[in-house]
């Protein structure tokens, strides 16, 4: 019952396609994550898909908090933890190049207590110019 909520929230905030394809993810890598969604940026104009905290001790997998003031006012409470961000996609493209190094550029100005090891799209379907441009930059590429 608990976990269809949490599944229902997760395809509320990030929608159908990009929801399953975090659930997918989550449940091919059981690694101790923790997972934020829909993560407010730039004075909530931008909404970023996923933070992933490693280590920390959540009641949940992920995030199901609706309110985005609330979420950011967590955030910028914890400390000692690194994170990895996600940019979820079906498929490999610009519009995901160009959200990921949105990312990249205000997340750190956002939220400067959590350093980033690590800038990925999780996507379906690659795309090989645009992986290398990836690859330039420090971006992996998860193909699910």
């Amino acid at each position: 019952m608990l976990e269809d909520a949490i599944r229902l929230q997760v395809m509320k905030n990030l929608g159908s396609n990009e929801g399953s394809m975090l659930l997918e993810y989550i449940k091919k890598n059981k690694e101790n994550i923790f997972y934020f969604t829909r993560i407010p940026l730039y004075n909530m104009h931008i909404r970023m898909d996923v933070l992933c905290i490693d280590n920390i001790q959540m009641k949940f997998p992920i995030s199901i908090l609706g309110d985005l003031d609330k979420l950011r006012k967590h955030l910028r409470t914890l400390q000692g933890h690194s994170g990895k961000i996600i940019e979820i996609k079906e498929n490999l493209n610009f519009e995901a190049l160009g959200q990921i190094i949105a990312d990249i550029y205000y997340f750190p100005q956002e939220y400067p207590n959590i350093p980033i090891t690590q800038y990925s799209i999780l996507c379906r379907y690659d795309d090989d110019c645009i992986e290398k441009v990836c690859s330039r930059h420090g971006i992996s590429v998860i193909k699910l």
